[in-house]
């Protein structure tokens, strides 16, 4: 059985390790238009793009939990993670009022939208189920 989430024992055991790991999984995507963003949408068949900002917290409790969906998802689906005050346009083109939020994209269309934090085994379950 696997796990996804974070515990509070989970963040006990790597609260002075938190901001490496999550800086490692959290690589800034930068897009450069709206176009681009257009194309990474349509990137792979099924992509989840996280909108989240560096300084919120709930978006920080799900760094590592996006990161262990995407490792889990192994290449199958796509997982972009935008900053919005590096990509305003991209945010205003995706309608994104509040951070985290999460939108599951289908040959390029939207199919889901959830915003706030989420357990991590609805968020791999909900990506799966359009696979």
């Amino acid at each position: 059985m696997r796990t996804i989430g974070f515990s509070k024992t989970f963040y006990r055991q790597t609260a002075s390790a938190r901001r490496s790991v999550c800086l490692h999984f959290y690589q800034p995507l930068k897009l450069s238009n709206i176009m681009t963003y257009d194309q990474e949408i349509r990137s792979s068949k099924v992509v989840l793009m996280e909108f989240y900002a560096s300084w919120c917290p709930h978006c920080q409790r799900m760094m590592p939990v996006v990161a262990q969906v995407k490792e889990l998802l192994d290449g199958r689906a796509n997982v972009c993670q935008l900053d919005i005050d590096n990509n305003k346009e991209a945010a205003e083109a995706a309608d994104v009022r509040s951070i985290p939020s999460f939108l599951i994209y289908v040959d390029g269309k939207e199919a889901w939208r959830h915003t706030g934090e989420i357990d991590g085994e609805v968020l791999l379950s909900k990506i799966e189920s359009f696979l």
